[in-house]
């Protein structure tokens, strides 16, 4: 964030983001390589599944977040590292129960 700005305020909004969702991004990198190899094996139910969970996640719970709790920024950065977590989760428990080989 240093390379975009000094505001102290936006460099402790990016941190805060990053220590919440950014334990997440080693499953969605995991994801986007299983997604890969899928399709490279022409299986690709699963990952499109997990695209779209990941895409319900943000948005149902960005909405509850933003409109009926009314949280602050970080509980929607929770919602973020949740949908993260699952888009992951949902391949590679696909292909560990078989999806591949059906």
């Amino acid at each position: 964030m240093n390379l975009f700005t000094q505001d102290a305020a936006v460099r402790e909004f990016g941190g805060s983001y990053l220590r919440i969702v950014g334990a997440f991004y080693g499953l969605y990198g995991f994801g986007l390589a299983l997604f890969f190899a899928s399709q490279g094996a022409g299986r690709m139910f699963w990952p499109l599944a997990g695209s779209v969970a990941r895409l319900v996640v943000v948005a149902l719970g960005g909405w509850v977040c933003v409109h009926v709790l009314r949280t602050e920024a970080s509980g929607f950065f929770v919602v973020v590292a949740i949908s993260l977590g699952f888009y992951g989760l949902i391949i590679a428990g696909a292909i560990k129960l078989g999806s591949w080989t059906r």
